[in-house]
């Protein structure tokens, strides 16, 4: 036996030992890690959860209100500022989807990840929630195309949620952030930067006292 053949088999256990670890990280994404993940937290320790308000009410109502500007109206400065101020406060969770170039088909085990996210989203846990679908792209390509790729990938989740799940569709806001949202800043052609953020508009994050 040479020398090289313990490092080849090292190698190949460390290779096998990743490909485990991604397969496992996707079929992580069922439907008990969505319910799990955009549910409200359990109160405990020194987390509370803030209770419903006025303004919380307005805020799931200005949401609301973006599911029904017309098609064409891209989100102001405005609304883009004070979506983000609402999404960093509500539980949120967010996957990778490969869609082929220039396309909003959802495709093989993307399109199982959006199954098990609409078996949670059709469940009794979520029957009365609101929730923001956000598409995001990577850097590739110019922003305004990026713009209306990303804006058709999450109406292409929202179509099956609606017409596979039974979610009712005013019940799902889609918008869309094109490149403006990177999840890696310093690789932004990465893949995890072409993803869709899901937001439960009414589960609120913990915060601490």
């Amino acid at each position: 036996m040479s020398k090289s053949e313990p490092r080849l088999g090292r190698s190949a256990m460390l290779a096998a030992a990743i490909l485990f670890s991604v397969q496992g990280l996707a079929s992580a994404q069922d439907a008990a890690y969505f319910t799990r993940m955009l549910s409200a937290p359990a109160t405990r320790g020194l987390t509370t959860e803030p209770s419903v308000t006025p303004e919380h009410i307005a805020e799931e109502q200005f949401v609301r209100g973006l599911g029904k500007r017309h098609a064409d109206r891209s989100l102001s400065v405005s609304d883009v500022s004070k979506l983000d101020a609402i999404v960093a406060t509500r539980r949120d969770v967010d996957f990778e989807v490969h869609f082929a170039l220039n396309s909003a088909d959802l495709r093989g085990k993307d399109r199982e990840v959006v199954e098990q996210l609409g078996v949670a989203l059709g469940g009794p846990a979520f029957k009365d929630s609101t929730f923001l679908i956000m598409g995001h792209t990577d850097s590739r390509g110019s922003a305004k195309a990026n713009q209306k790729l990303s804006e058709r990938r999450a109406e292409a989740v929202k179509k099956v949620l609606v017409a596979e799940y039974g979610v009712a569709p005013e019940r799902l806001v889609t918008v869309g952030y094109g490149q403006t949202h990177l999840k890696n800043e310093s690789e932004p052609t990465a893949s995890e930067n072409r993803r869709v953020q899901v937001v439960n508009i009414m589960a609120f994050k913990a915060a601490k006292n």
